[in-house]
């Protein structure tokens, strides 16, 4: 159904001979997009949805810092203490807010980017 209505489909890739792989390994060889990790499907996403262009004038003045701190690459939430001069409580807000606004991203090991 979903090849029928243009949508991606994504299948992890199984042992050959294993009788559970079957569907998943004729997905793949049929054409659907072969992931090995969650980057295959961020990747795949961010080649065709539009970049969402964010200027430093949009930046709302109480993130500007983060923001700034930020955009010298990934940061813990431990960097960005230190760097913000903020204390944690505020800080966890503010980069909740930053999340819910798609300003930034959360990556695995407390890490925080600029959403590109």
């Amino acid at each position: 159904m979903a090849k029928e209505q243009g949508k991606p489909i994504f299948c992890v890739p199984n042992n050959i001979d294993s009788k559970y792989g079957i569907g998943t390994n004729e997905l793949i060889k049929n054409g659907a997009i072969l992931v090995t990790s969650s980057e295959d499907v961020i990747e795949y996403f961010k080649e065709i949805l539009p970049k969402k262009e964010i200027s430093d004038k949009k930046i709302d003045v109480k993130y500007k810092i983060i923001y700034e701190i930020l955009k010298e690459g990934p940061h813990t939430i431990h960097n960005l203490v230190t760097k913000s001069g903020k204390n944690i409580a505020e800080l966890n807000g503010l980069l909740t807010m930053m999340e819910l606004e798609e300003l930034i991203i959360k990556l695995p090991g407390e890490e925080y980017k600029i959403i590109e």
